[in-house]
């Protein structure tokens, strides 16, 4: 389960998870108060409005509602708290896909170490050569990588002759160790990205290319989105969940 962090994380994007109110939608995060009672009152607990409307619980504050804070606020039925404690998962359950596939970072592949080689490759730019693509979410890490027909022993890379696609999608939960490597050549700094993942008896390891300068802050990224997902898959384990 997200910690109420990560839930708020996930309502700082604008719109990310809508609600019905009187059959206009409107973002979770934006409810007020009276806006929430008016939600509660269309999903037939409206006897529970009033407890919420005086408490001033927003609709942000709904996806961190826990059993002890409906006590509090004087919700003592345990009838109550079921019905109420089901519409919430739900709400919770939404806003977790939209944390998983929130995107934290997406790039594009620095192909060449110089200019030399970028010369070389491109047949001095008369073949321009499309980068890898990457996405980087809560979840995963997706690696678009493209394979360009070569020429001239496979020094060229001639685009305009085919080019082929294929996807690897990383699941942050198995990526066991993040690296990277910094190359400055004749006018272009690349930095070098190792990811590798452990899939018990198997091991994987993936390569990204980018910009040098920006290396360091990416590796960074990828360290910390593993770590909350290892966390949350820890949690959602706690509480039954696979």
């Amino acid at each position: 389960m997200p910690t109420e962090t990560q839930m708020a994380r996930a309502l700082d994007a604008p719109g990310v998870v809508q609600m019905t109110i009187r059959g206009v939608k409107k973002p979770l995060e934006e409810l007020s108060p009276s806006e929430v009672a008016t939600w509660l009152e269309e999903q037939g607990l409206g006897h529970l409005a009033p407890s919420f409307k005086h408490h001033k619980i927003r609709g942000k504050y709904l996806v961190t509602l826990s059993g002890n804070d409906l006590k509090d606020m004087g919700i003592e039925l345990v009838g109550d708290q079921k019905a109420i404690m089901d519409e919430l998962s739900q709400l919770k359950r939404a806003v977790v896909r939209v944390l998983r596939d929130q995107i934290l970072w997406t790039g594009r592949e620095q192909l060449f170490d110089n200019c030399c080689q970028k010369a070389m490759g491109t047949c001095c730019g008369l073949c321009p050569t499309p980068p890898d693509q990457y996405t980087l979410t809560n979840q995963a890490l997706k690696i678009t990588n493209v394979e360009v027909f070569r020429c001239c022993n496979g020094l060229c890379r001639c685009s305009c002759l085919g080019v082929d696609q294929s996807v690897n999608n990383i699941d942050l939960n198995y990526v066991k160790d993040v690296d990277f490597m910094r190359n400055s050549g004749c006018c272009i700094d690349r930095g070098v990205i190792r990811v590798e993942s452990d899939l018990g008896s198997d091991s994987r390891h993936a390569e990204m290319k980018i910009n040098g300068a920006d290396a360091a802050e990416v590796v960074t990224l990828i360290k910390n989105a593993v770590e909350d997902a290892k966390m949350r898959r820890e949690k959602g384990r706690a509480f039954g969940q696979p």
